[in-house]
């Protein structure tokens, strides 16, 4: 189906790179802006029909983000050597920490602070004044070409490449324009003409921890659904029955949910290809032969295979054996906390497809329960909307569930008859959210699993400093800021009491913090209690924000310093039971 835009695009670099012949154009083909893999593609014919590039504007350093201001090296040498000697010894001793090393003892908290401002007003100063002019001239220039498709229009001003949908014809118009400086290749192969898996991963911008070489490996992975029927683009680190038959393949009469729910996890297919492709995938059927009955029986003893035979801590769920509205005390949910909390797990849990309330066990405190969108099959998330049937709203106890949402319509992946199908359904949402929870414990091994919730709901796509909706929940999952939601605390108080911590707050950057912690239980049915911790942050110049619910184990806030300043931070034991007496809870934050 290649052949004919193949055979164009050779026939256009022939005549661009020809030195003789009347036919030849004088003008070489500019091969030094196409990225290494790019040139191999092109010149080997094995492009495909549609196919997706950065393309870069035309800037000596690409490192020009807020980010690298913290860490050691990775300034900029535009900025850098935009510093006097003064501010580059400054920031060196700033840096000093990231190492164990000690700083000068005359240099201040205040004089690092002058030099990082400083540093991130060169950074904002460039980025407005040529960077961001650069990238706009390149969005206007790319809408010569007649096929190409420009996939964000709205790029942040600290970015130097738009990413573009484009066929080989369009790749010399595109490297010879003046504005563009390089064009990387992304493996995505399309856009358009294809459809989800292959679009929704990259829609949650796995991209970003796929780049770094985190694709899942050496972490451990399982499922509680219908079964796994073999594939050829599925491999199992090992299965178990625990139905009435003992049988672990896929119940075919359910449509297959299993095997597309693990595909989504684990297919190593080229184009539909899973999260976490690379990760140790552990299948617990947890149905009867009949297709249609589970018990709270079944689905512990698949349950704890998972985590007390196989050690697994992230695990997915996708069964809503309770079709009622979950206040969060039903049984099945009581053991889901117990489940969290007794082996330290990372729980995905679909939250129906009623359009009203969530379901049985999705109301559960301690796991991250998961809606469904509807990426439009798109990468492009803009034109994105919440999948009308998927359940949401606020539960029997007044709080807000599901905890994020993830891409569940059009799902193409993994189907029992050894080939791809399309799925619907917030089961299909669950197990984007567990693939990218497995990434971020390959990037962050030190992680536990409330780091790794933490960071599923703090890491929006939307960018949103508000308390929970009911649309998009707390959150709409993103691989980029969900990877970057790297400032981490631990720690945990006692009834009435503070805990505090100082952070230094660069002027004008949006920071968002999202706290968690469990219910705590004594046992699958007897609830030990659940604390009331309220978060909230202040700033010497009056700004700051604070959360206080008395319902829900998550609280999240967001401010702009303004200035920049030293704020603090507070979690406090609003209230916190005697029996449980200590409250441990982690903090997440990311900046932009």
């Amino acid at each position: 189906m290649f052949a004919g835009s193949v055979a164009l695009l050779l026939t256009l670099i022939a005549l661009a790179v020809a030195s003789k012949g009347a036919q030849a154009d004088p003008t070489p083909f500019p091969w030094d802006k196409l990225s290494k893999e790019l040139q191999e593609a092109a010149r080997s014919a094995s492009l495909p029909s549609r196919f997706i590039v950065a393309t870069y504007i035309n800037v000596t350093e690409r490192l020009l983000m807020g980010e690298s201001v913290f860490v050691p090296g990775a300034l900029d040498p535009v900025i850098w050597n935009a510093l006097t000697t003064n501010d580059k010894f400054v920031l060196e001793d700033y840096w000093k920490r990231y190492v164990n090393v000690p700083g000068s003892p005359e240099l201040t908290q205040q004089a690092h602070s002058l030099v990082i401002d400083k540093a991130l007003a060169l950074i904002t100063g460039y980025n407005n004044n040529i960077t961001w002019p650069k990238i706009q001239a390149l969005i206007q220039a790319l809408q010569a070409i007649p096929h190409l498709v420009i996939l964000e229009r709205n790029p942040i001003r600290s970015t130097q490449s738009v990413p573009v949908e484009i066929g080989p014809s369009d790749l010399l118009p595109l490297v010879r324009m003046s504005e563009v400086g390089y064009v990387e290749f992304h493996r995505t192969r399309c856009r358009t003409s294809c459809v989800s898996l292959d679009v929704s991963v990259k829609a949650i911008r796995t991209d970003v921890e796929w780049g770094y070489g985190f694709t899942g490996s050496g972490v451990k992975v399982g499922m509680l659904d219908t079964g796994v029927t073999s594939h050829p683009h599925l491999q199992l680190a090992a299965s178990m029955g625990f139905g009435n038959d003992g049988s672990t393949n896929d119940c075919d009469p359910y449509g297959g949910h299993g095997t597309a729910v693990a595909g989504v996890i684990r297919s190593d297919d080229a184009t539909y290809r899973g999260v976490a492709y690379s990760s140790s995938l552990y299948n617990a059927k947890v149905l009867n032969s009949d297709c249609g009955t589970t018990s709270n029986t079944i689905i512990k003893n698949g349950a704890y295979w998972l985590t007390d035979t196989n050690a697994v801590r992230i695990i997915t769920s996708s069964l809503n054996p309770g079709q009622s509205d979950d206040d969060g005390n039903a049984d099945l949910s009581k053991i889901m906390d117990y489940l969290v909390t007794s082996r330290a797990v990372l729980l995905t849990q679909a939250v129906g497809n009623d359009g009203g309330y969530v379901n049985i066990p999705s109301g559960a405190y301690n796991i991250v329960s998961v809606g469904a969108s509807n990426d439009q099959n798109t990468i492009d998330r803009a034109n994105d909307v919440v999948w009308p049937s998927s359940s949401r709203g606020v539960t029997g106890s007044a709080r807000g569930k599901p905890d994020i949402i993830a891409p569940g319509v059009s799902i193409m992946t993994t189907d029992t008859s050894q080939g791809f199908s399309s799925f619907t359904g917030t089961s299909f949402a669950a197990p984007h959210a567990a693939g990218l929870a497995v990434l971020l414990k390959q990037a962050y091994p030190d992680a536990d699993y409330l780091e790794l919730k933490a960071r599923l709901i703090n890491g929006d796509y939307w960018l949103r400093g508000h308390q929970w909706q009911s649309d998009w929940a707390w959150n709409y999952i993103d691989g980029y800021w969900t990877y970057f939601s790297n400032m981490v605390w631990a720690a945990s108080v006692t009834n009435n009491a503070y805990w505090t911590t100082q952070i230094y707050l660069p002027a004008f950057y949006t920071f968002t913090f999202t706290l968690v912690w469990n219910r705590e239980m004594i046992s699958e049915t007897q609830v030990d209690g659940l604390s009331n911790l309220d978060l909230s942050i202040t700033c010497p110049n009056g700004n700051g924000d604070s959360s206080a619910s008395t319902v829900n184990n998550v609280e999240r806030i967001s401010l702009v310093s303004g200035v920049g300043q030293y704020c603090t931070l507070k979690v406090y034991g609003a209230s916190v039971p005697t029996s449980i007496g200590t409250q441990s809870f982690r903090v997440v934050a990311y900046d932009v």
